[in-house]
């Protein structure tokens, strides 16, 4: 077993491991969220399809490796020749067709790279998959706050109803009843409208996860991602070292490659042997040497490339096929730098909104609404600005709980473009 072979056989091996998966950090996610990616992993119906089709490659590498079936054949005279030792009446012949030297070897090379190169496309369909299902457990998380936030400010709204309903009582003005009442009713709706959104990012998860269990998942337990300092070189490196799909186009190069060296051989004659056995009968002289002897014979023939045109536009496809991959793989690796660096550079803002709002805004706004509060209760501002005071606060939250989860997701995704572990 040459080299190339073993490598990819045992890549094969390992892939049952899932290593792109396997790679990945998950050391700081929750266990919901881990959970959900080894069900998928295991029972995503897509990725089961490109399992199969992957399998059905490796089935394609001991097809090209073998000979061609050998030809039997056989004839019968309708009017028998008569030679001087006996009658000839039936002919036996089999043939081998041998491929010119090279050939079958570099058939099986070319398969085996592209099977290789297919591993990595499995690879990175799997990762994919992992980044799905991760940003969408993060929008469904972010759902989940809202949802808090908003039953918090529901409640808020409804504790000042008594207060407003005593001012009204001893002469207040009743539009701030009808005005606070106004603003309830907008909020349940809001919140109706959130719960039914929960159905359907809960379905589109069961959906990656190839469930199909009924009702909504439970809300994921999260926490802010710890912050990490990433540099973009260093991520570029381990991104050309690591990352699945500019390895699998650089196995498609490799396999271009022995395609254009089969291409070559294809001006080299292949090699046609046989045998031929024809039965005989008696001679008309039984005394006759070699009366009723079956002769033998040994056959061979060479096909002759004789059309240079064709087989020289043989290596020009081969050749173009080769340079169309090597530009696809620079175009997929200055797409992959892009989108690296986009979501670097918005992991780090997300990072500072964090940072503002939990140590600044957040705490500020939280006062302001007690101050709000506190004056209404006496009586030296309206509803208004209490009201204005709960949304502010609640607005602020829902600006933290989106930067939490966009940190995640981002995160995450440059850990799929890395194609192993960050920390």
């Amino acid at each position: 077993m040459n080299v190339l072979k073993f490598i990819t056989l045992l890549s094969i091996g390992v892939m049952s491991y899932n290593p792109a998966f396997a790679n990945f950090d998950r050391s700081i996610l929750p266990n919901q969220l881990n959970r959900y990616l080894t069900r998928a992993i295991a029972s995503n119906p897509d990725l089961e399809s490109i399992g199969h089709e992957y399998n059905a490659m490796l089935a394609k590498v001991p097809q090209v490796k073998s000979l061609p079936d050998p030809q039997l054949s056989g004839m019968t005279f309708i009017e028998s020749p008569q030679t001087r030792t006996g009658e000839q009446k039936n002919v036996v012949a089999i043939s081998q067709m041998i491929p010119w030297f090279g050939k079958l070897n570099n058939r099986e090379q070319v398969a085996l790279l592209k099977a290789e190169a297919f591993s990595y496309g499995y690879k990175a369909k799997e990762l994919k998959l992992v980044n799905d299902i991760s940003q969408a457990f993060y929008n469904y998380a972010f759902l989940g706050e809202s949802v808090t936030l908003s039953q918090e400010k529901l409640t808020l709204l409804e504790g000042l109803k008594p207060i407003v309903f005593e001012n009204v009582k001893v002469g207040g003005d009743s539009n701030s009843l009808l005005r606070l009442e106004v603003e309830i009713g907008k909020m349940r709706d809001q919140i109706e409208a959130l719960n039914q959104n929960r159905i359907s990012q809960s379905a589109q998860i069961k959906a990656l996860m190839g469930s199909t269990v009924s009702g909504n998942l439970p809300w994921p337990k999260w926490s802010i991602l710890p912050k990490h300092e990433l540099d973009l070189e260093s991520l570029i490196s381990m991104m050309d070292e690591n990352n699945p799909s500019l390895e699998m186009l650089r196995r498609s190069i490799s396999s271009m490659e022995a395609r254009e060296v089969l291409a070559k051989l294809q001006s080299y004659p292949d090699v046609m042997l046989g045998a031929r056995y024809i039965e005989t009968g008696e001679a008309l002289k039984s005394h006759t040497l070699g009366s009723g002897d079956d002769p033998w014979a040994v056959t061979f023939s060479f096909n002759i490339p004789l059309w240079g045109s064709k087989n020289k536009a043989i290596r020009e496809e081969a050749l173009q096929l080769r340079e169309s991959t090597e530009k696809q793989l620079e175009n997929k690796r200055n797409q992959i730098i892009v989108s690296l660096t986009n979501s670097l550079s918005q992991l780090k803002d997300t990072q500072r909104r964090i940072d503002l709002y939990k140590n600044d805004l957040l705490p500020k706004a939280r006062q302001a609404l007690e101050i709000s509060q506190s004056s209404y209760e006496n009586s030296t501002i309206g509803i208004l600005e209490v009201i204005d005071s709960e949304r502010t606060l609640i607005e602020l939250e829902m600006i933290y709980w989106r930067a939490s989860s966009d940190a995640w997701k981002h995160w995450i995704y440059i850990q799929t473009l890395m194609g192993k572990e960050l920390i």
